[in-house]
């Protein structure tokens, strides 16, 4: 699903010095423990898509331009610490606009107040409440061509 990126992953603790073409990922260790214990944890489960970007990529950023935006896919781990509220979300703002609610998740950190979700029902990459990809790779494209493209459209 994610083949044409693959060159973007950093594997086993090297770094590369080509930060690749706007995509920079870090393979997640472990990533099925991982993953199990979040679903396990939280009681439901992760959006296939965002388990098969998690076993093909790992984590990482949309790096095509420095600007404020953090521009980050969470990893299993830390989307499981968002929700439970460890370590440094524990006193995290967003929590009280992000709610557990199964029928959306946090996966993609674009600032230090906004997150994007998926429906976990697979119906697509939303912001706010604003269906703004039909799925992860649909998203990274849209990134690609036009960064940030979301919040200029409004």
């Amino acid at each position: 699903m994610y083949e044409k990126y693959l060159n973007c992953v950093h594997k086993n603790d090297i770094i590369k010095k080509d930060w690749g073409e706007g995509l920079v990922f870090f393979e997640i260790r472990n990533v099925e423990n991982e993953i199990k214990y979040v679903e396990q944890e939280l009681n439901f489960n992760l959006p296939l898509e965002l388990k098969k970007l998690y076993n093909e990529l790992g984590y990482g950023f949309i790096s095509k331009y420095n600007d404020y935006y953090f521009n980050r896919f969470i990893s299993p781990i830390e989307i499981y610490d968002f929700y439970k509220g460890n370590n440094e979300y524990e006193n995290d703002e967003r929590r009280e606009y992000y709610p557990f609610d199964e029928n959306n998740i946090i996966f993609y950190e674009v600032s230090e107040t906004v997150f994007l979700t998926l429906k976990l029902d697979g119906d697509g990459v939303y912001y706010f409440d604003e269906k703004i990809a039909k799925s992860i790779p649909d998203f990274i494209e849209k990134m690609l061509r036009h960064h940030n493209y979301y919040i200029h459209q409004q």
